[in-house]
């Protein structure tokens, strides 16, 4: 047990390296059936002395070891001590669930160890009072005793609290922290189909065009448009709809390339932003995702349920220069690839197919949110 606190010692003055070699070179000359206690405290005491030094591998490797022990052992106070040295390591690591768990299992240990602390405190009161009585002539001496004890005990209860206090504000931060990733997560993308939400997928696609009029590197933009959408939810109900939705999203995605911006704009309505993509390789992969569309098998419970959609095809231009000039002619081919017949790809204008076009919802809605403040 000496060793063992002497290589706290070392480790308590910095000189980690001395406590580090001292301490393998014997712990490796002992025997592993010695006492659980006695090898727990060395293994804790290299454990913190690795952490120290960043050597996280063979500090977890001691610290995990020195746990074992004492949980065979039902050694509960001196797992309290490993427990705070074991929310640290794994904090460091970035591994902050197994960091959340240790943090809990040292908040309740120290909670038990300040409640048996507080119990035997009582305890020890009343022998003492009870002993004073019959030895009078040792009153003053006990009672000096008696406080130096008691204020020892206080600071140990102290420090618990104190140690709880800090784990506990850790634990909130963290807590705080993962909630804000995943309100973050939830307003960059869309809860039913997992692509980028309307906000996450104008604020990609007009870095998109910036970067692209910066390089002068084509750009495309495709909006497309599930055919007849409004009477799948009618003929089957919002449940079917939503599938077909999810289901849409997936075969898109898997369709087009990393680099490509898939979002939805709303409803049933979507936008592809192709960085480096020339108009006609735009309408290649168009005429891909239309053609897996087609190939969408229904469950079986649905028959009849057929799912297409028509696609618009914009490039960047010296006309078309902004993303909402992109949007809007995007969305006028969409327009003429309905009036067609559905089903479609259309990425030239025509003036005959656009005469009585109006903006579809979901652009109509982004208009009216962005009206201050117009796409560039």
């Amino acid at each position: 047990m000496l060793r063992a606190l002497y290589i706290g010692v070392l480790t308590s003055q910095g000189r980690f390296d001395e406590a580090i070699e001292y301490g393998v070179e014997f712990y490796s000359s002992q025997d592993a059936d010695q006492g659980y206690e006695y090898l727990s405290t060395i293994e804790h005491a290299l454990g913190k002395a690795f952490l120290e030094i960043g050597d996280f591998e063979q500090s977890k490797r001691f610290l995990l070891l020195a746990e074992n022990r004492l949980r065979n052992q039902g050694l509960d106070e001196n797992l309290r001590e490993i427990y705070p040295t074991l929310f640290k390591l794994y904090y460091s690591l970035g591994e902050f669930d197994s960091s959340y768990q240790y943090g809990k299992l040292a908040v309740e240990h120290t909670e038990k160890f300040a409640r048996d602390a507080l119990d035997k405190s009582m305890v020890f009161e009343m022998a003492k009072s009870k002993y004073l009585d019959f030895e009078n002539r040792l009153a003053i001496a006990e009672k000096n005793s008696l406080e130096a004890e008691y204020k020892y005990k206080q600071s140990l209860v102290f420090l618990g609290w104190s140690t709880l206090a800090c784990v506990l504000l850790v634990l909130t931060v963290m807590g705080v922290q993962r909630q804000k990733s995943k309100i973050k997560a939830s307003l960059e993308t869309d809860t039913l189909t997992k692509v980028l939400s309307r906000v996450s997928l104008m604020e990609s696609c007009t870095k998109a065009v910036a970067e692209a009029k910066r390089r002068e590197q084509p750009l495309s933009l495709v909006v497309f448009d599930l055919d007849l959408f409004k009477r799948v939810n009618d003929t089957f109900g919002h449940a079917v709809g939503d599938w077909v939705l999810k289901t849409v999203s997936s075969v898109v995605r898997t369709s087009i390339r990393d680099k490509d911006i898939l979002g939805r704009l709303g409803g049933e309505e979507f936008v592809i932003c192709l960085p480096n993509t020339d108009i006609e390789q735009a309408r290649q992969l168009s005429e891909r995702c239309r053609e897996g569309l087609e190939r969408i098998i229904s469950p079986v419970a649905i028959e009849n349920l057929d799912i297409s959609a028509s696609f618009g095809v914009a490039r960047l231009d010296d006309t078309v220069d902004s993303l909402d000039k992109l949007l809007m002619t995007a969305d006028k081919c969409l327009y003429q690839a309905k009036h067609l017949g559905r089903n479609r790809v259309v990425t030239v204008l025509e003036d005959e197919g656009t005469g009585d076009y109006k903006p579809s919802m979901g652009l109509c809605s982004l208009q009216a949110e962005l009206v201050q403040t117009p796409l560039k």
